[in-house]
């Protein structure tokens, strides 16, 4: 039995709308979350939805267009100003590390975590897994290079 679930936290396009939030779903399985996007607003969206940040151990971005991502440097800085002391995954097309990271540098912010980046480059490949889900590539067509992401439960031992 599967048991994923999934809580839109933003739905909007490139700008948001007073009920919508750009795109961000948060993806729960068991007792570990994944964030799908990370639009602007979603600390907020987290905060109303109760989710448990302790719990998120990857974010999953599908393309570079602002809208997708612009809420990850602020959430990133928060985990760290929480005390975050585990690693975070970011999944993404290649460009999105160096954002960050020049963010993170002009900002002079020091994270007390690892945020570990995986760059996407091919067509199904498996891109991610831990001990309760795996998560491979889908590559999508859009204006720029963008991927979807196939959740898959692994068997229980």
């Amino acid at each position: 039995m599967v048991s994923f679930s999934v809580t839109i936290l933003g739905s909007s396009s490139a700008v948001p709308t007073k009920d919508r939030n750009q795109t961000c779903q948060l993806l729960t399985h068991s007792d570990c979350d994944y964030l799908i996007d990370a639009g602007e607003g979603v600390q907020k969206q987290l905060l109303i939805n109760k989710a448990r940040w302790s719990k998120l151990r990857a974010v999953f971005i599908s393309h570079l267009h602002p809208d997708h991502y612009i809420g990850l440097i602020g959430l990133v800085c928060s985990l760290g100003l929480r005390g975050r002391t585990n690693k975070l995954v970011v999944v993404a097309p290649l460009g999105l590390e160096e954002i960050i990271n020049i963010q993170l540098k002009n900002g002079d912010v020091h994270l007390g975590f690892e945020l570990e980046f995986i760059t996407t480059n091919a067509d199904s490949e498996l891109i991610y897994s831990d001990q309760k889900i795996s998560v491979s590539t889908v590559k999508l067509i859009h204006r720029i290079e963008c991927y979807g992401y196939v959740f898959t439960e692994l068997p229980k031992p």
